[in-house]
């Protein structure tokens, strides 16, 4: 796997995140009921990784994982026909 940041190549070890600030997971009637969080992408040398993660804790202190994707760098292949 190669990973080019602004047109440079960088030396990846394991996985590269990516990690998408102030995102809506899920809209309510009103926006100040909007659910807001962050979409991590991890890539892998055996494909991509999608998390759905809310930036509000619980009352326990963790965020809670809204939803994960996951998918074979070949099946994402196939996104492209």
């Amino acid at each position: 796997m190669k990973l080019y940041v602004d047109g440079k190549e960088i030396e990846v070890k394991n996985d590269v995140k990516v990690v998408y600030d102030d995102v809506c997971i899920d809209m309510g009637d009103d926006p100040e009921e909007d659910i807001m969080g962050e979409l991590h992408a991890t890539l892998t040398s055996e494909g991509l990784i999608l998390d759905l993660i809310t930036t509000e804790t619980t009352p326990d202190g963790d965020a809670e994982v809204f939803g994960t994707y996951a998918s074979q760098y070949g099946e994402m292949a196939t996104w492209c026909h």
